[in-house]
């Protein structure tokens, strides 16, 4: 593309074209940096393969949302960002929750919500897997569980609203 080997500036300071050209020009990774900033997946990890992932996952959701808005109508509403991440990993993740809930192999809380929630549970202390005493007791297979190895949901993450 640059051909020359022409150079601008004053004499103390000659820069070469294709060096203006790209100063000129890297406005946009500069913009992109800074957006995904704001949202982003990054983590601390010493594992630079995770680093890796989670820069090219931040810069495709930045690319789809920059896609979802200049595929809109023109005069249509903006979409937030963060409520454009919110939704787009609601329907990634929703083949994977629907899957679960139909498989009959998954001991999660799917299990645990499809039984009669009126059966009396032990009210006696005992001890969990970890050999800790605790009062609480699992509501799909009624062995004690304590407050490091049970989970609250509130019915709302429960019925996938």
């Amino acid at each position: 593309m640059h051909m020359s080997a022409g150079a601008f500036g004053g004499e103390p300071k000659k820069v070469p074209e294709m060096i203006t050209f790209y100063n000129g020009t890297k406005g946009g990774v500069d913009c992109a940096d800074q957006t995904i900033q704001t949202y982003s997946s990054k983590f601390s990890t010493r594992r630079w393969p995770v680093v890796v992932f989670c820069n090219i996952l931040d810069f495709a959701a930045l690319n789809a949302y920059v896609l979802n808005e200049q595929l809109k109508p023109a005069g249509g509403s903006t979409t937030k960002r963060r409520l454009f991440l919110k939704e787009l990993g609601k329907s990634l993740c929703q083949p994977l929750r629907e899957e679960r809930k139909q498989s009959e192999t998954s001991p999660d809380l799917v299990k645990a919500r499809q039984l009669d929630t009126t059966q009396e549970l032990p009210r006696k202390r005992g001890r969990c897997h970890d050999d800790k005493k605790c009062p609480a007791a699992c509501h799909a297979c009624h062995r004690n569980v304590c407050p490091n190895h049970c989970a609250v949901f509130c019915d709302k993450c429960l019925s996938g609203d």
